[in-house]
Protein backbone atom coordinates (compact mmCIF):
# COMPACT_ATOMS: atom_id res chain seq x y z
CA UNK A 1 0.00 0.00 0.00
CA UNK A 2 1.42 3.24 -0.95
CA UNK A 3 1.40 6.82 1.10
CA UNK A 4 -1.70 8.19 -0.99
CA UNK A 5 -3.68 4.72 -0.05
CA UNK A 6 -2.51 4.93 3.98
CA UNK A 7 -3.38 8.40 4.13
CA UNK A 8 -6.89 7.88 2.25
CA UNK A 9 -6.72 4.79 5.23
CA UNK A 10 -6.48 7.31 7.94
CA UNK A 11 -9.01 9.69 6.59
CA UNK A 12 -11.93 7.16 6.23
CA UNK A 13 -10.60 6.58 10.48
CA UNK A 14 -11.26 9.82 11.41
CA UNK A 15 -14.51 10.44 8.87
CA UNK A 16 -15.85 7.11 11.02
CA UNK A 17 -15.27 9.10 14.67
CA UNK A 18 -16.93 12.31 12.72
CA UNK A 19 -19.94 10.05 11.67
CA UNK A 20 -20.14 7.94 15.13
CA UNK A 21 -20.17 11.33 16.95
CA UNK A 22 -23.12 12.50 14.33
CA UNK A 23 -24.79 9.83 14.94
CA UNK A 24 -24.37 9.49 18.63
CA UNK A 25 -25.92 13.30 18.73
CA UNK A 26 -28.70 12.44 16.51
CA UNK A 27 -29.78 8.89 17.12
CA UNK A 28 -33.11 8.95 18.50
CA UNK A 29 -33.35 7.46 22.14
CA UNK A 30 -36.28 6.62 24.38
CA UNK A 31 -36.27 10.07 26.23
CA UNK A 32 -36.94 11.97 23.41
CA UNK A 33 -40.11 9.50 22.41
CA UNK A 34 -40.46 10.36 26.51
CA UNK A 35 -40.11 13.88 26.13
CA UNK A 36 -42.13 14.31 23.10
CA UNK A 37 -45.00 12.63 24.44
CA UNK A 38 -45.01 14.56 27.49
CA UNK A 39 -44.81 17.41 25.24
CA UNK A 40 -48.44 16.17 23.54
CA UNK A 41 -49.75 15.56 27.22
CA UNK A 42 -49.17 18.86 27.96
CA UNK A 43 -51.03 20.47 25.06
CA UNK A 44 -53.88 18.08 25.63
CA UNK A 45 -53.76 19.58 29.26
CA UNK A 46 -53.97 23.02 28.08
CA UNK A 47 -56.63 22.28 25.49
CA UNK A 48 -59.04 20.62 28.62
CA UNK A 49 -58.41 23.70 30.68
CA UNK A 50 -59.40 25.91 27.62
CA UNK A 51 -62.65 23.64 26.79
CA UNK A 52 -63.98 23.92 30.38
CA UNK A 53 -63.11 27.70 30.41
CA UNK A 54 -65.08 27.66 26.75
CA UNK A 55 -62.48 28.49 24.55
CA UNK A 56 -62.96 27.75 20.82
CA UNK A 57 -60.48 25.64 19.72
CA UNK A 58 -57.28 26.91 17.95
CA UNK A 59 -56.87 26.52 14.77
CA UNK A 60 -53.29 25.75 14.05
CA UNK A 61 -51.07 23.00 12.02
CA UNK A 62 -49.64 22.73 15.40
CA UNK A 63 -52.62 22.01 17.40
CA UNK A 64 -51.95 17.92 18.30
CA UNK A 65 -55.31 18.38 19.57
CA UNK A 66 -57.34 18.52 16.34
CA UNK A 67 -59.64 20.76 17.20
CA UNK A 68 -61.54 18.92 19.59
CA UNK A 69 -64.38 20.63 20.71
CA UNK A 70 -65.42 18.43 24.05
CA UNK A 71 -63.17 16.86 26.66
CA UNK A 72 -64.27 12.91 25.66
CA UNK A 73 -63.26 13.79 21.80
CA UNK A 74 -59.80 15.26 23.75
CA UNK A 75 -59.16 12.49 25.47
CA UNK A 76 -60.03 9.76 22.82
CA UNK A 77 -57.45 11.89 20.80
CA UNK A 78 -55.52 11.34 23.76
CA UNK A 79 -55.61 7.74 23.45
CA UNK A 80 -55.10 7.50 19.67
CA UNK A 81 -51.28 9.54 20.90
CA UNK A 82 -50.63 7.00 23.78
CA UNK A 83 -51.00 3.97 21.29
CA UNK A 84 -48.57 5.88 18.75
CA UNK A 85 -46.28 6.07 20.99
CA UNK A 86 -46.01 2.74 22.53
CA UNK A 87 -45.71 1.65 19.01
CA UNK A 88 -43.09 3.96 18.54
CA UNK A 89 -41.29 2.74 21.79
CA UNK A 90 -42.05 -0.51 20.11
CA UNK A 91 -40.36 -0.40 17.12
CA UNK A 92 -36.93 2.24 18.77
CA UNK A 93 -34.47 -0.76 18.52
CA UNK A 94 -35.26 -1.39 14.67
CA UNK A 95 -35.25 2.44 13.97
CA UNK A 96 -32.07 3.26 15.82
CA UNK A 97 -31.02 -0.01 13.62
CA UNK A 98 -32.17 1.49 10.67
CA UNK A 99 -30.63 4.43 11.51
CA UNK A 100 -27.34 2.77 12.00
CA UNK A 101 -27.56 1.65 8.59
CA UNK A 102 -27.82 5.10 6.99
CA UNK A 103 -24.92 5.96 9.13
CA UNK A 104 -23.02 3.10 7.54
CA UNK A 105 -24.09 3.98 4.21
CA UNK A 106 -23.01 8.03 4.61
CA UNK A 107 -19.29 6.86 5.86
CA UNK A 108 -18.87 4.28 2.99
CA UNK A 109 -20.04 6.92 0.31
CA UNK A 110 -17.88 9.42 2.49
CA UNK A 111 -14.94 7.09 1.75
CA UNK A 112 -15.68 6.38 -1.77
CA UNK A 113 -15.87 9.94 -2.31
CA UNK A 114 -12.46 10.60 -0.72
CA UNK A 115 -10.59 8.06 -2.84
CA UNK A 116 -12.56 8.81 -6.08
CA UNK A 117 -11.11 12.59 -5.63
CA UNK A 118 -7.81 11.42 -4.64
CA UNK A 119 -7.65 9.20 -7.77
CA UNK A 120 -8.87 12.16 -9.81
CA UNK A 121 -6.55 14.32 -9.13
CA UNK A 122 -3.77 11.75 -9.02
CA UNK A 123 -5.13 10.94 -12.55
CA UNK A 124 -5.01 15.18 -13.88
CA UNK A 125 -1.48 15.14 -12.49
CA UNK A 126 -0.07 12.11 -14.48
CA UNK A 127 -1.18 13.63 -17.53
CA UNK A 128 0.92 16.60 -16.97
CA UNK A 129 4.08 14.44 -16.45
CA UNK A 130 6.15 14.00 -19.23
CA UNK A 131 6.41 10.78 -20.58
CA UNK A 132 9.34 9.04 -20.64
CA UNK A 133 11.07 9.38 -24.05
CA UNK A 134 9.72 12.53 -24.56
CA UNK A 135 11.28 15.90 -23.36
Amino acid sequence: MNGWRRLWVVACFFIASAWVLFGIEKMTTQSDLDSQFQDVKESYKSREREIQQGVAPRESVFDRTLGAKTVPELWQGLCKEQESYRAKSDELRMHQLKQAGVLLIAWAASCGLLYGAGWTVAWVVRGFKPKKGQV
